[in-house]
């Protein structure tokens, strides 16, 4: 189903609603508010510079990943990850099982010559 992701599966269960958490957070803590909000209202600019900080940890991240679990994934492998079916791939790869995150991908390279595609799961360690 297009648009589906464990993220916003009702079986899946958060501490926090995370639609509005971080916003929630921000107006309750008089340090935040006095970084991010001037007048009731956020300033485009400093939430610019911490999007961008955000950005910068998602390639940490990615990095991290790519090294920790596993044997490293070829680059069109890892950039196929993603966490939301969309309308022209209903597959995402991303999966929560036991508490460890696995990403599942499939390995191509001799899929012309042998016509076997390989799954590859990859768990990411607790710690």
């Amino acid at each position: 189903m297009a648009g589906w992701s464990f993220l916003l599966d009702s079986w899946t269960t958060w501490p926090v609603v995370g639609t509005q958490w971080l916003i929630k957070c921000v107006r309750a803590e008089p340090g935040l508010q006095s970084q991010f909000i001037q007048t009731n209202s956020f300033q485009p600019s400093k939430v610019h510079a911490y999007l961008k900080q955000v950005v910068g940890f998602k390639e940490k991240l990615a990095v991290l990943l790519h090294i920790t679990s596993g044997q490293p994934a070829r680059a069109p492998e890892l950039l196929s990850i993603q966490h939301v079916n969309t309308e022209t791939n209903w597959h995402h790869n991303i999966f929560i099982e036991n508490g460890l995150v696995i990403l599942v991908t499939a390995y191509h390279k001799s899929f012309y010559v042998t016509n076997d595609l390989k799954i590859i799961n990859q768990y990411v360690p607790r710690e």
